[in-house]
């Protein structure tokens, strides 16, 4: 169906999953345009321009999944376009501007992410041992934190 709907132009490319890794793609592209899926983080992460399209949030919010922590809007990666027109006009303002994220989307995704050193992983393992070895401290979360994990589960 998107092959229908893109243009042909050598600078418009449909990724399909079996050619390269979504985080190829990601890597790969000047603009990540993207309806529900949650590598949107990973695009913004990665410091790609985003633009979200929710065309069908009715009909996804009653059929698939219910509104989680986030539905990316209330987060300011990008701007929310939810018809083509929108999209379409989102877009081309990222074309007009060489794909520069706007200066309050940067600063949204700047105090997002915590850490942006290529040491993530590295984090990751050592509070892993840590707690593994019995020197991690003890974390309370607040009782409502505790009831939102457990209606989640």
């Amino acid at each position: 169906v998107l092959r229908d709907l893109a243009p042909e132009h050598p600078r418009v490319v449909v990724s399909h999953h079996g050619t390269r890794s979504v985080q190829e793609a990601i890597l790969d592209c000047s603009l990540f345009a993207t309806d529900w899926s949650s590598t949107f983080f990973d695009a913004a992460y990665a410091g790609r321009p985003v633009v979200l399209t929710p065309f069908d949030e009715a009909e996804y919010r009653a059929r698939q999944y219910a509104k989680g922590y986030t539905d990316g809007e209330d987060l300011g990666f990008g701007p929310v376009a939810r018809t083509v027109p929108g999209a379409l006009a989102a877009i081309k303002r990222y074309v007009e501007r060489d794909f520069e994220r706007e200066p309050g989307f940067s600063a949204a995704v700047d105090s997002f992410f915590a850490h942006r050193d290529g040491k993530n992983c590295a984090r990751v393992i050592g509070a892993i041992e840590r707690v593994l070895e019995g020197r991690a401290p003890a974390v309370e979360l607040p009782a409502v934190e505790l009831e939102e994990v457990a209606l989640a589960a």
